[in-house]
């Protein structure tokens, strides 16, 4: 079976939906189709070749708008939701804001259907949990067809992108014409699996125990007052409140509170300062000088990466006990 017989079974579909079938003769419509054919008085055999090469690509691109406008017909698309454009943002150049997806079944089960800036999946559960930002599951999924996305905006439209696909499609065929592999050996489709290997790999620390997609995990720890301490602060002899300021990451979060004393070379837990679920430390000072304060945020069993930060409190002799000298 030769390329040839199947794009004539594949034009044989057309005219028996009812999609108009482009000729030489005909009008261009593709823009991308267009090509500057040989003078037919000078080279007759290199302009006729020429010309079937448009009408070629006019019918397939026809053939192309006729199943996507079938594959689309009444399917309900939606935006990717913010948390994700902007954690995936930087893993494509196309703007994700752009990007749609919706579900549609006129497909075969478990097959997605990227035409250029939308996506058709046919899983609804797996549209339900993207569309509301709780997905779990298959995110190499998502990658690859986000991969889609941005070919097709590299190529600056839908029709060169469809023309691309017939392209890769043929270029597939000739080297093997096993049916069963040649969607996968589609070089447009090896890019995107290369690329949605590489955003699961860079990803992963990105991914909760339940394998959502969440933002790092970041902390930074304030005082009294509300205000974000810096890397020292100096305070009287008195007790002096440190709360922790967390975003990112997802609950269950573990806080890990450990102190440095004046004079001692290592970090101890101290239980009985941790206040509001580990969401603040009472530090009470019994003498003056250097305090080291540190919190450790991480999510056992997952890839979150674990966040830190530290504070050295100076604690001095005030004449007004509890004043805060330096916050």
């Amino acid at each position: 079976m030769t390329i040839q017989h199947v794009y004539k079974y594949l034009l044989t579909i057309a005219v028996a939906a009812g999609l108009p079938v482009m000729t030489v003769s005909a009008q261009l419509v593709f823009r991308v189709c267009s090509e500057t054919c040989p003078d037919p008085l000078r080279d007759p055999a290199g302009a006729a070749a020429c010309h079937a090469r448009i009408a070629a690509c006019e019918s397939k691109l026809t053939l192309y708008n006729g199943y996507m406008g079938q594959l689309g017909a009444g399917v309900t698309t939606y935006q990717l939701p913010a948390l994700y454009r902007e954690i995936l943002q930087p893993f494509y150049s196309s703007n994700l804001s752009n990007w749609r997806f919706g579900y549609s079944d006129r497909q075969p089960p478990n097959n997605a259907t990227t035409d250029c800036n939308v996506t058709y999946y046919n899983d609804i559960g797996f549209v339900t949990l993207l569309k509301g930002g709780i997905l779990t599951r298959s995110w190499d999924w998502l990658f690859h067809e986000l991969r889609h996305f941005t070919q097709c905006g590299q190529l600056g439209s839908r029709d060169a992108y469809a023309k691309m696909w017939f392209g890769h499609l043929e270029y597939a065929f000739i080297q093997n014409n096993n049916l069963e592999t040649l969607h996968d050996r589609m070089p447009m489709e090896g890019d995107a699996a290369s690329v949605a290997t590489r955003v699961m790999e860079s990803t992963r620390p990105l991914r909760d125990a339940k394998n959502r997609l969440v933002k790092p995990i970041v902390v930074s720890l304030a005082g009294p007052s509300g205000s974000v301490l810096p890397d020292r602060t100096t305070i009287a002899l008195a007790r002096y409140q440190v709360a922790a300021k967390i975003d990112g990451g997802s609950d269950p979060l573990e806080k890990n509170w450990s102190l440095k004393r004046p004079g001692s070379t290592y970090f101890a837990p101290v239980p009985a300062s941790v206040l509001n679920d580990g969401t603040a430390f009472a530090l009470m000072p019994t003498v003056t000088g250097e305090y080291t304060l540190r919190l450790y945020v991480s999510q056992p069993g997952s890839n979150l990466v674990t966040a830190s930060r530290q504070v050295v409190i100076s604690v001095v002799s005030g004449t007004k006990t509890g004043s805060l000298l330096q916050e």
